[in-house]
């Protein structure tokens, strides 16, 4: 059993632990090919720290925007970013419009305020030379502005944000 992960999201520690793998999809140099999709608007103050991060991780990041007005589309083609628009609908419609224009089976979905930590960072770059599940369960925890760390009681979520998307929801095995 793999210890806990500390780092993801929201600029805070996370958890990223996986459930039970039964094939193998390593790609060319021994590393699958990892996407990351984030849905965004406005958000030029948020974006640089996590596409900063995401870039060590990321082989294609694909940004979803529904009509920014600043300097979002700038900042994420920086960081080398496909920028789709796609009007507004509801948040799930941006999601899954935006998992399906990632070229890769493996993605993983950040929000534009989540940021990688260093730990999670190299747990992930494990995770792609050698993934012994088909998803892992990110622990991802609010920050109060101004701390470093989150507070103990602060609301933590897990959920599954590192997967093999054509893995089959329901075959797709994860342990909590």
């Amino acid at each position: 059993m793999r210890r806990p992960a500390r780092g993801c999201t929201r600029s805070s520690p996370s958890d990223l632990r996986g459930g039970r793998r039964d094939s193998l999809n390593i790609l060319v140099n021994d590393m699958i090919k990892l996407s990351v999709y984030l849905v965004t608007q406005n958000e030029e103050k948020r974006l640089p720290r996590t596409m900063e991060a995401l870039a060590k991780v990321a082989d294609e990041i694909v940004v979803v925007d529904s009509g920014s007005t600043d300097r979002t589309e700038e900042i994420a083609r920086k960081y080398g970013a496909r920028f789709i628009h796609n009007d507004w609908i509801s948040i799930g419609h941006q999601v899954k419009f935006a998992e399906e224009q990632c070229s890769y089976d493996w993605v993983l979905r950040l929000d534009a305020d989540e940021v990688l930590s260093d730990e999670l960072i190299d747990d992930i770059l494990s995770i792609k030379r050698a993934p012994a599940y088909d998803g892992y369960l990110l622990r991802i925890c609010d920050m109060y502005p101004g701390y470093a760390k989150p507070n103990r009681w602060v609301k933590h979520y897990k959920l599954i944000r590192l997967y093999n998307r054509e893995k089959n929801h329901d075959e797709r095995q994860t342990r909590t």
